[in-house]
């Protein structure tokens, strides 16, 4: 008399103690008076027991980087029930803490781009300090199963401070000279083009 019932299943077979296999599932529902079917309806669901697929092919471990990462890798679902993936880095090893590398993504990557990490940006200081990294690929499924996997390279990144000069105007003739000056944060060898 106009109530709503609901039934739950927890993907167990009868007597709650053997999983059901994978796969999908039919609910027929069938309401029946004085011993009379009147109505039936009918609700599909996918058992999903198997955690998605993620997996970094680049960088390599250990990889030294630098500039704009490209990351490479798979982030799908075999069952096809992918939801998303997201790529993260934290510092060091053990990161206590990780900072995303662009957005939650919603397409799923089959050996393909996952994603660009800028490390350097190439102004006058540098986005990522130079250090070790660990980079954190999370993929997610609809059923709720997540794979998540870990990636540990090397930012070494060359970072050339704000080139300054002493003049902003030089006459030859008077014999003035300027002095160009810049910062590194680490040993190189620089080519000064005058256009």
């Amino acid at each position: 008399t106009g109530q709503t019932i609901s039934q739950t299943w927890d993907g167990t077979r009868t007597g709650g103690v053997i999983v059901a296999p994978e796969g999908n599932y039919r609910f027929d529902m069938t309401a029946t008076r004085n011993g009379q079917n009147v109505a039936s309806s009918s609700a599909t669901t996918a058992l999903d027991l198997t955690p998605p697929t993620a997996a970094i092919n680049q960088p390599t471990s250990g990889a030294d980087t630098f500039g704009a990462v490209a990351i490479t890798g798979d982030a799908f679902d075999p069952n096809l029930h992918f939801q998303d993936y997201l790529l993260e880095f934290g510092i060091g090893s053990n990161p206590l803490t990780y900072a995303s590398i662009g957005t939650v993504q919603t397409t799923p990557v089959t050996g393909g781009a996952l994603g660009t990490w800028t490390t350097n940006d190439f102004g006058p200081s540098e986005p990522v300090p130079n250090g070790g990294y660990q980079i954190r690929l999370t993929v997610n499924d609809r059923a709720g199963n997540i794979a998540r996997v870990t990636r540990q390279v090397n930012v070494d990144n060359l970072v050339v401070g704000q080139v300054v000069s002493s003049r902003t105007t030089l006459n030859t003739f008077l014999a003035e000279t300027a002095q160009i000056g810049f910062s590194l944060n680490k040993p190189a060898n620089v080519t000064l083009k005058i256009y």
